[in-house]
């Protein structure tokens, strides 16, 4: 069974399943870079088929969804720890701008979860950078960028409804990119006293 499938049949809101699949995780990408560094012929192709394992583990492992795994906040820090790996192995790999945006993409929610705002932003930054041509990338990388600045307390709700407006009349990704934003303003958004 692969990584993908052993996700697939667990259940993640589960905390023994959810415990199962992080530590495994863990395990088979420290053992796939323990074997690139064994067989130097190899790197770049246990190094390839470890990148999707860490980006999902860097996504599964954040709160800020609407539909957040149940136990996804006690595995933050392995959570920033792979969004950290996925962009070392994309620039190791020399991958294109779009899958390097992606590894942007988690690790700016990875630091935003860390409380780390500016550095989420940057991250943020970087997506809207990679984002070449694309109107719908650079709006949702946006769109992000306003969420960090937002939840270190800069004015910047209006931008960031203006985006979702703009995201939301680009179709059905338009709409999802669009509808991802307030599930993580109210999980990081400090109490109000």
């Amino acid at each position: 069974m692969t990584l993908g499938g052993l996700r697939a049949n667990l259940d993640l809101n589960d905390p023994g399943a959810m415990f199962t699949y992080v530590h495994g995780a863990r395990f088979l990408i420290q053992h796939a870079l323990s074997l690139a560094q064994e067989d130097e012929r190899l790197t770049d192709e246990y190094r390839a088929a470890i990148v999707p394992a860490t980006y999902n583990l860097a996504a599964d492992t954040w709160s800020g969804w609407e539909d957040a795994f149940a136990g996804a906040h006690a595995y933050r820090s392995f959570g920033l720890e792979s969004a950290r790996l996925n962009i070392r192995l994309r620039e190791e790999l020399g991958q294109d701008a779009s899958a390097q945006s992606r590894g942007h993409w988690v690790l700016g929610i990875q630091l935003m979860a860390a409380g780390e705002f500016d550095a989420a932003a940057e991250s943020f930054t970087r997506v809207r950078d990679l984002s070449g041509d694309s109107r719908q990338g650079k709006l949702m990388a946006q769109g992000w960028i306003h969420v960090a600045n937002i939840l270190k307390g800069e004015q910047a709700e209006d931008r960031l409804e203006a985006v979702k407006t703009e995201l939301s009349g680009m179709g059905d990704d338009g709409v999802f990119f669009a509808g991802q934003y307030d599930p993580a303003l109210s999980r990081f958004r400090p109490a109000q006293n």
